[in-house]
């Protein structure tokens, strides 16, 4: 399964949750369950898909607005098939955000 996420989410709770001495790993958990999941496309093999998200740390606070990153794990396929066994490879990389304390918006860049 892929994570797909939007260009933004809207997560109310933040603003309830965000003196939580375990925010990060909170607001970690909650992308995870409001991200759109889907199925890896069999007839695409070389299209990464991003699979997981860890390591979720806010930079700055500023006021209401927070902006932090966190970790993603790409999956991809590679180009040659074996009939019976595919080989896969783990790529990560880094996912941006702003974080509107108040209203709970979540912008990704």
């Amino acid at each position: 399964m892929y994570l797909i996420f939007p260009r933004a989410m809207t997560i109310p709770e933040v603003a309830s949750r965000r003196e939580d001495h375990h925010f990060e790993d909170w607001l970690t958990a909650t992308l995870i369950e409001n991200t759109n999941r889907a199925l890896p496309d069999t007839n695409e093999s070389c299209v990464p898909g991003i699979t997981d998200l860890w390591m979720l740390e806010i930079a700055e606070r500023n006021g209401k607005m927070w902006t932090g990153k966190f970790r993603v794990e790409f999956e991809t396929a590679a180009q040659e098939r074996l009939i019976n066994h595919r080989q896969r490879e783990m790529e990560t990389g880094m996912f941006f955000f702003s974080l509107d304390t108040d209203t709970g918006e979540i912008l990704f860049a």
